[in-house]
């Protein structure tokens, strides 16, 4: 379980504010995967654009970031509509 300090210093490095880094794993020739979430478990309607806490369907993917220090970042993000 990483520490509170070490998620800190993720969150300030990305730079997204809706967003929280939950976790992180770094794979020996795949590069540093960091658990990404949004701060607001509401998601927005696509069709009317009204806020819902009711979870209707659940995507995570992983988003390709810009490297750091050498290794490739990968963010984990799980959509919800």
């Amino acid at each position: 379980m990483p520490s509170f300090a070490e998620l800190n210093i993720f969150n300030q490095i990305i730079k997204l504010p809706e967003c929280k880094v939950k976790d992180y794993q770094f794979i020996d020739g795949f590069g540093l995967v960091l658990v990404v979430e949004k701060k607001d478990k509401k998601a927005s309607c696509p069709r009317c654009g009204k806020k819902s806490d009711r979870l209707h369907q659940n995507h995570e993917y992983l988003v390709r970031d810009l490297p750091m220090i050498e290794h490739d970042v990968f963010l984990r993000v799980n959509r919800r509509n």
